[in-house]
């Protein structure tokens, strides 16, 4: 990805992270998830996106233990009884020696009861947060590490001329304008990890009836690293999709879905050489075909996906009108959308999707329980809108 396209992602994580739920240190532990991770905004930092000045993030953290999340919070904000600590984590360290640094009111390292209330009442009056649920471990720290990488290296903004953090030592402070330093010269989000990122953090994962009963079919950590990877293949092939549809001028499914096969076989074969990509796939224990589907060495599902496309009314293929082109019936989609979740109910396949190509708007006003629709809209097709339904963990 083009530097334009990662500060381009990284403003779309502000804009995510600012339709979230806030929360402070006076937030019930209760109404916090047990796993997941947490944005951090500062009072008087902002970035400017799209739609209006919204908070910049200033730390991205996660919890490696399960059901840990809450304790860390609290940790991060002082005991709600005293703000002394046994073990400072990472933000309260790094602000801390900030603070000391610009004060120069003792050497870098040097505190004490006093100083570490006045810590703990600083950052409970400056900071809140938002959460995104995450499960899985490796997830996470895959999620932790990418995110804090894109926001350092490919900030949205710079810290204001006030914030603490620019008297830190740390250089990845002081210049990457987040309370991190580990993980800030990582590699950087990229399109398909933000997709499944927004998934998480909208909530629309999973819904397939009987899920539970399959989980530990894919509860292991090769195979679930490997399902993450396929998925982010998938979703990041559908990002380049919306930035080159023009020019493909598809006239079926079938066009539809070989361009996407051809992009995801050449991106794999780069980032991702353990698993394969096919079109007309046989559907497990039968069924009509699947339209595309990510595979490991051992032919195992890792992703299935379902297509349908439905092609603009106003517009032409060669010669052709729109009469000769192939339609469809929102049956057709709603079929397609209940495979989806019984392929993952049945443990089929980890994680499956039923993607609605609507190049006209044709659909503009329905939606299948649980999908997301996003409004792509190009200047040759100002009605294109995608659908996607999600099964899966």
């Amino acid at each position: 990805m083009a530097v334009k396209e990662h500060v381009g992602l990284s403003l779309r994580v502000h804009a995510l992270a600012a339709t979230l739920p806030r929360h402070d240190w006076r937030s019930d532990e209760r109404a916090l998830p047990p796993n997941g991770i947490y944005l951090m905004f500062e009072r008087g930092e902002r970035v400017r996106t799209p739609d209006g000045p919204v908070d910049r993030v200033v730390r991205v953290a996660s919890h490696r233990k399960p059901g840990r999340l809450p304790k860390r919070v609290r940790a991060t904000f002082g005991s709600p009884y005293s703000g002394q600590l046994r073990h400072a984590p990472p933000l309260r360290a790094h602000y801390s020696e900030a603070l000391l640094r610009r004060e120069a009111a003792s050497p870098p390292g040097v505190g004490g009861p006093r100083f570490e209330d006045r810590v703990t009442q600083a950052i409970r009056l400056s900071f809140t947060f938002c959460v995104i649920p995450v499960e899985d471990a490796d997830e996470r720290y895959e999620f932790e590490r990418s995110l804090i990488a894109l926001l350092a290296q490919y900030p949205a903004a710079a810290p204001s001329s006030r914030w603490l953090g620019r008297f830190s030592s740390e250089a990845a402070i002081a210049k990457g304008g987040l309370w991190n330093v580990k993980h800030a010269g990582a590699r950087a989000m990229d399109g398909g990890q933000f997709e499944r990122f927004r998934c998480r953090a909208e909530g629309s994962v999973g819904g397939a009836a009987g899920e539970d009963e399959v989980a530990g079919l894919y509860r292991g950590s090769a195979q679930t690293s490997a399902v993450h990877a396929a998925e982010s293949l998938f979703l990041g092939a559908l990002w380049w999709l919306r930035s080159t549809y023009a020019q493909h001028g598809f006239a079926s499914r079938r066009d539809l879905v070989w361009t996407l096969q051809k992009r995801l076989a050449s991106v794999s074969r780069r980032t991702f050489r353990g698993c394969r990509v096919y079109t007309a796939v046989p559907e497990p224990y039968g069924g009509r075909p699947i339209d595309l589907a990510v595979v490991d060495e051992n032919d195992e599902f890792l992703v299935a996906v379902c297509v349908v496309y439905e092609p603009d009314a106003r517009r032409r293929s060669g010669d052709l009108r729109y009469a000769r082109l192939p339609r469809t019936s929102w049956e057709e989609v709603a079929a397609e959308g209940k495979r989806t979740r019984d392929l993952v109910a049945a443990g089929r396949v980890p994680v499956a999707y039923t993607l609605l190509v609507d190049e006209g708007g044709r659909y503009r006003d329905r939606d299948l329980p649980g999908s997301l629709r996003e409004e792509w809209a190009p200047p040759e097709h100002p009605a294109l809108a995608v659908m996607r339904l999600r099964a899966g963990r």
